[in-house]
């Protein structure tokens, strides 16, 4: 009976090593490591600019190139009827 309650003791001394233990590895992790931290609002507010400033840069592109690209339609329509023609004849 001695031996048993001796066990139980024995138990949980070692236990409280290791709950102390753990309990110290834990606060020191916490006090000297730094905090990771993310801003992942503005990285998202970054991206949102990016992609509106390439929307923009691209709509302004294809304004300018809107006529460029009439004129060569026509020129390429003149060029189809008159090699229709010459191959009708």
């Amino acid at each position: 009976m001695y031996g048993f309650i001796q066990l139980i003791v024995y138990s949980f001394f070692v236990l409280a090593i290791i709950f102390i233990g753990h309990m110290f590895f834990e606060y020191t992790k916490n006090k000297y490591t730094p905090k990771v931290t993310m801003d992942i609002y503005q990285t998202q507010v970054e991206k949102y600019i990016n992609i509106v400033d390439d929307l923009k840069k691209n709509y302004e592109e294809n304004n300018s190139n809107k006529a460029e690209k009439i004129d060569m339609e026509d020129e390429l329509n003149q060029y189809i009827d008159q090699h229709m023609d010459s191959l009708r004849l």
